[in-house]
């Protein structure tokens, strides 16, 4: 009896279901090859290619209303070897497997008349072989993790929420109407979570204060987040306040967004990331001047980043100054640590300068960035072109000058619509009818967000290139003047145009 025990035991499932571009294991999608992979932990060589392992699905499937079969498609019977198996085991590896509905007989009436999601209900694949070796015959079976099978990728993240809230909380492995009454989590138990999620995808997990941010977004300000609870509706289906996406959507866009574009800054510890507006300008206020931090965003579906720096007015008064955040589309043109180095604003008497000069608390921006910067820069640099100034205003002087409208006092809050474009970066007044917009083109450095003139006065770009009594060419800033053709990509951030006498 111990050892038909021991054998039982032995056999297991060592890597869970999978698609290879699925968010994570144990979603999967109808029509869409996954894999998985068992194990027997006992070398028996006279064995290998004898044991075969059958797959099956939903064995134990609950009788509820409404809940779908599926079959197994596929190689779904194959033998334990060791031709497979890296540390000589035996391995039985399904790596061409599909799924697909029954539309016979799924779907009926049930005993329980329950209201489940398709990212609700639960699936379980099993696995059965035959261990028999001289007079002894003994049946295994083994079963992966309860799945979630979706239709369409646009549920992948509601699935993978499902998938991670029930191993967080769900004791019963088999459990496959956990959705049916599903628990509440407590903040521990949740900040756990969250944690591990940025460190299974990034090795680097969140800290005590970015966790602390978390909590008071989801529970307000608490002396002690310890007995704070969440329950799975707020988690997954209900919005976040004054946004359209639920708490799991907004966390996942700025896990998304990290591992994509920005692990290494995040590795590194150069981004703050989890921080509050407010937290934000508390920290700022009290570092010199150019003191600035990385934050995501509380406003963008899909994961967003800002930066946020502190400067003093001539009576020393600190006021604090972000970016509108920047999302995947941007950063896909231009790589983060690039746009920190190029970023500049023109100040008065139409200097550019860059603001950004001390990573917080104290890390001389060269130090913290300087390693990930491409050898070139300026007009020289690859990522120049996506540098380019979006809007063009002339004075009363005649004076044509391309400002960035690409920071807003903290106050007003992120996210809280474009600068009037009517005004420069200092707020000088501008004449409505010489307001002078540049084609539209994709900018990570002036989002379009922030570009919303009144077209109809305004004439095009292309008939003010071609008035060429208005400039001197000779006087641009930059000395090569073919960069008329286009959007300006001449210049970084600031250009100036001087008026013919």
């Amino acid at each position: 009896s111990l050892l038909t025990s021991l054998l039982k035991s032995a056999f297991v499932v060592e890597t869970q279901p999978s698609m290879p571009q699925g968010k994570g294991p144990l979603v999967l999608r109808t029509n869409v090859q996954f894999s998985v992979k068992t194990r027997f932990l006992v070398k028996f060589p006279e064995l290998n290619h004898a044991m075969k392992v059958n797959v099956s699905m939903d064995r134990e499937a609950p009788l509820v209303k409404g809940y779908r079969r599926f079959n197994v498609l596929g190689t779904n019977s194959k033998a334990l070897n060791m031709a497979e198996s890296m540390s000589g085991g035996m391995v039985a590896d399904f790596r061409h497997l599909t799924l697909k509905e029954q539309k016979s007989g799924g779907g009926g009436k049930g005993i329980h008349d329950l209201s489940l999601s398709v990212t609700e209900e639960l699936h379980i694949i099993n696995f059965n072989t035959e261990f028999l070796l001289h007079d002894m015959s003994v049946s295994l079976e083994t079963s992966s993790l309860p799945v979630v099978i979706i239709s369409n990728s646009s549920q992948q993240q509601s699935a993978w929420a499902s998938i991670l809230w029930f191993n967080m909380l769900c004791l019963e492995p088999k459990n496959l109407l956990f959705f049916a009454n599903c628990p509440a989590a407590t903040w521990p138990q949740l900040g756990e979570m969250l944690s591990w999620q940025f460190l299974s995808s990034t090795t680097r997990g969140l800290e005590a204060n970015q966790l602390d941010m978390i909590a008071h977004k989801l529970f307000g300000k608490q002396q002690s987040y310890d007995a704070c609870k969440i329950s799975w509706t707020k988690f997954s289906k209900e919005n976040v306040p004054n946004t359209n996406f639920t708490f799991c959507v907004w966390f996942d866009g700025i896990l998304f967004m990290v591992k994509t574009h920005l692990e290494n800054l995040w590795k590194d510890g150069s981004i703050m990331g989890f921080v509050s507006k407010g937290k934000e300008k508390t920290l700022l206020k009290k570092k010199r001047r150019g003191t600035f931090l990385l934050r995501f965003s509380e406003s963008i579906r899909d994961g967003g980043i800002t930066f946020s720096w502190v400067d003093y007015s001539p009576t020393g008064e600190p006021d604090v100054r972000s970016v509108q955040p920047f999302t995947k589309v941007d950063l896909c043109q231009i790589p983060f640590h690039e746009i920190i180095r190029n970023f500049q604003i023109l100040e008065e008497e139409n200097v550019p300068e860059n603001p950004l000069l001390f990573l917080y608390p104290d890390t001389p921006k060269v130090e913290a960035f300087g390693k990930y910067y491409t050898e070139k820069s300026g007009a020289d640099s690859q990522f120049f072109k996506y540098i380019r100034t979006k809007l063009v205003f002339v004075s009363k002087e005649n004076t044509l000058e391309a400002k960035s409208l690409m920071y807003s006092d903290t106050v007003e809050g992120e996210g809280s619509g474009p600068m009037n474009p009517r005004y420069g970066l200092g707020g000088e007044a501008v004449e409505p009818s010489t307001f002078l917009p540049l084609p539209p083109s994709p900018d990570p450095m002036f989002p379009d967000a922030m570009v919303n003139p009144d077209e109809d006065l305004n004439p095009t770009f292309q008939e003010f290139l071609d008035d060429q009594s208005i400039y001197d060419c000779g006087d641009f800033l930059s000395d090569d003047t073919t960069f008329l053709e286009g959007a300006l990509p001449g210049l970084p951030f600031t250009a100036l145009l001087q008026p013919c006498e």
